[in-house]
């Protein structure tokens, strides 16, 4: 099977057009002709990731390999060990983010919200549902246990939990649409302390429930939705830990 036959598919879950101005997704290293008889999923493409893989894989990442101008290109680079062992590698980042079944459908699916829908004002990546009633003080826990996140960190708010926005990753940013929408509770990847001050302040429930763990949630759905479409393909998930420890 040939690259592309995948790469094109991917598109279709992740259309080009959502992804943001300068995100390189798609093609990282190789060839669209490359034949293809494994597929890896990762979060990222790191040393452990490609140690997995053997010429005639497709490494597919949530993470661009190459985001930045490569200053030099050296054989112990990332980019070059994947050619020299016959790997492919594309990613698909904010494009996954965004699209309907993707990254941030899959964590408000994991974290349970029903009717869940885009949350206003989060340019297409936060997500905005319902919860069965939970206190505050047992969401962090909830959504740790959920998630796997081994140390959360948690803004208590004021009132209990009927509503929760969610924007995987780096996504404090969308923190603000989360209170303007009136949601008791707001779950990212990362939260600054200025943004954890606005949460005290508007009296809304805020998990920091780490970066890799708000995005992983996606791996099962794709591996599911590639093996379908592709049946002769196999596909697997690399084993993959957050880079922090407590």
């Amino acid at each position: 099977m040939k690259a592309f036959e995948i790469l094109t598919f991917m598109e279709t879950l992740a259309p080009p057009e959502l992804a943001e101005e300068g995100d390189n997704c798609g093609l990282q290293v190789g060839s669209k002709e490359d034949e293809i008889t494994r597929v890896l999923l990762a979060l990222d493409c790191t040393d452990a990731v490609l140690d997995k893989a053997k010429a005639g894989t497709l490494i597919l990442t949530h993470h661009p390999l190459l985001f930045t101008p490569l200053s030099c290109l050296t054989r112990e680079s990332l980019p070059a060990r994947a050619l020299l062992k016959g790997v492919t590698v594309a990613a698909y980042h904010t494009s996954l983010d965004r699209a309907p079944g993707g990254v941030n459908d899959c964590l408000a699916e994991a974290l349970g919200l029903t009717d869940p829908h885009i949350l206003p004002d989060s340019e297409g990546f936060g997500r905005l549902g319902a919860l069965a009633p939970i206190p505050p003080e047992r969401f962090g826990a909830f959504v740790s246990d959920t998630l796997g996140t081994s140390h959360p960190r948690m803004v208590c708010g004021s009132r209990p939990i009927c509503t929760a926005a969610v924007a995987s990753g780096a996504g404090g940013e969308f923190l603000s649409a989360a209170i303007h929408a009136g949601a008791d509770a707001f779950v990212t990847g990362e939260l600054k302390h200025h943004q954890a001050l606005s949460a005290a302040h508007a009296g809304i429930t805020v998990v920091e429930a780490g970066h890799f763990e708000t995005e992983r949630v996606v791996l099962p759905s794709l591996k599911q939705r590639l093996a379908a479409a592709f049946p002769a393909l196999s596909v697997e998930i690399a084993p993959e830990s957050s880079p922090f420890r407590a």
